[in-house]
């Protein structure tokens, strides 16, 4: 594969969302075999305008012409830059709860990219042996606060000692790469990054933004202590759950809920336009 080519399927992938890309942006979510620099993919971008295969509003690239994309992201970002101070107001108090060590924000919010209706996908990582017990604080928490699922939505929950993602392709590559961190406690978003650098195998340029960090032992003396009251909670909750499991995957390490799930849709899309 060519870096044209690259550049174009990069434009490509981001026009599933309608959404344009800076040539920063083109650079760090670049989809390719192997690094490029920024100059590179800068005189890329340029090289394809002339070529007409591309476009340029402003300081934005599109694969394809579109009046309203470029004015629906300014609009999208100064609504994400007001709906992620209120976020991190909200989320506060988590950094007072020993057992939470990450937050993060996903989707289409991460993304800068919502529409009229949205809500705020969240991303936890707890402590060992404090998934479920986490999990359950953190919907009562939500419950008791009125903002649970409207706008706040838990939808991934995973263990510290279960970094590693499972499924591997171009949209979760995006998703982590895109990844807006709120709540970081003890290096573990960093812990995550480096835990995942299969990300580099889609998008290769992400290494420049992933920081180098030693492996860091999380276990301690609580996690132990916790562990027959993390199964408890576990049993409690998953039969509680299981009647009304579609999409969802849960286990002991892992809670992914997602009720509306378009990534295979996305990638079909992304493919058969290639």
């Amino acid at each position: 594969m060519t870096l044209e080519q690259a550049v174009l399927d990069t434009l490509r992938y981001s026009a599933q969302f309608k959404y344009p890309l800076t040539s920063k942006e083109v650079h760090k979510y670049l989809i390719f075999s192997k690094k490029a620099g920024y100059k590179e993919v800068l005189r890329t971008l340029d090289i394809l305008v002339k070529k007409n295969k591309i476009l340029k509003e402003g300081i934005y690239y599109l694969f394809s012409k579109s009046p309203t994309w470029v004015e629906h992201r300014l609009e999208s970002e100064k609504k994400v830059k007001k709906l992620l101070l209120k976020t991190q107001e909200d989320l506060k108090f988590f950094n007072k709860v020993f057992f939470i060590k990450f937050v993060g924000v996903t989707g289409s919010v991460a993304a800068n990219n919502i529409n009229t209706y949205y809500d705020v996908d969240l991303f936890f990582i707890l402590q060992k042996n404090f998934l479920w017990i986490g999990r359950f604080f953190i919907w009562l928490y939500f419950k008791l606060k009125k903002v649970y699922r409207l706008p706040y939505c838990p939808n991934i929950l995973i263990s510290q000692d279960s970094l590693v993602w499972d499924k591997k392709n171009i949209y979760i590559a995006n998703e982590i790469a895109r990844m807006i961190s709120l709540i970081n406690k003890d290096k573990t978003y960093e812990s995550f990054l480096n835990k995942n650098k299969w990300v580099l195998r889609f998008l290769p340029n992400f290494d420049y933004f992933i920081p180098r960090i030693k492996y860091l032992n999380h276990n301690s003396f609580l996690s132990y202590l916790a562990y027959p009251l993390e199964i408890i909670f576990f049993i409690s909750q998953y039969f509680y759950m299981k009647p009304k499991i579609t999409t969802e995957r849960v286990s002991f390490k892992k809670i992914l809920f997602f009720k509306n799930d378009y990534s295979d849709k996305i990638l079909n899309n992304f493919y058969q336009s290639t």
